[in-house]
């Protein structure tokens, strides 16, 4: 009799959840998330997609940049005393390499925190033939610096390196089949190696250079 009854309810799931489409042969029958449809006497299996639960910010990524600088009234053009720092800002490129990030979704997978950890490449080509002189050299707590009219420059160039750390709130706004993602906030970061490099051409014989410091 329990037999008998379990087939009876089958029976019944089926015919409920059983419609055919009169405009062709096919026959669509659905069993909880999956739907079996039969056409022309062929059956095929589907299962509807899962639903996203994650929180997911995309972070871990490469980025590329171009590096500047900002005076103290955030303007572009540096003042008179500092113009020997002039970049040549068409090759002063920054690579990040982020590789880790962490997500902490806030409401409905929709707004969260995301934070990570990454690696920083800053490069600053100077446009005059500066040499940025090291602390050892420079007794006084400034950046100092000579310029050498003589000798040919081919590279001149600042390189910091660092780690950095975000804290970001994201906002997701699901589309047909795509999220958009907005992000904002800050992150902090700590340097761990800086040098200077030069590639200088003098009597036809090429010089390169390398002065490891934190020119302060």
């Amino acid at each position: 009799m329990k037999k008998l009854n379990l087939l009876i309810a089958g029976l019944l799931l089926i015919t409920l959840s059983y419609a055919q489409d009169d405009s062709s042969d096919t026959t669509k029958i659905r069993f909880g998330n999956k739907n079996i449809i039969i056409v022309d006497g062929d059956t095929i299996s589907d299962e509807d997609p899962p639903r996203i639960r994650n929180f997911e910010s995309q972070w871990a990524s490469m980025t590329f940049g171009i590096n500047s600088y900002f005076a103290p009234d955030y303007k572009m053009d540096l003042p008179n005393e500092s113009s020997f720092m002039d970049l040549n800002v068409g090759k002063s490129w920054e690579f990040a390499l982020n590789l880790f990030d962490i997500d902490f979704s806030l409401i409905k997978n929709r707004v969260g925190l995301n934070s990570g950890l990454g690696f920083r490449f800053n490069n600053y080509r100077f446009s005059n033939n500066i040499i940025l002189q090291p602390t050892y050299v420079s007794t006084e707590d400034v950046l100092a610096y000579k310029i050498d009219t003589v000798a040919e420059f081919t590279k001149n160039k600042l390189s910091v390196y660092g780690v950095q750390v975000p804290l970001m709130l994201s906002f997701h706004f699901p589309m047909k089949e795509h999220t958009l993602i907005v992000s904002a906030g800050a992150y902090a970061g700590v340097r761990y190696h800086i040098f200077t490099k030069q590639k200088i051409v003098t009597d036809n014989t090429k010089i390169k250079t390398k002065e490891n410091d934190d020119f302060h």
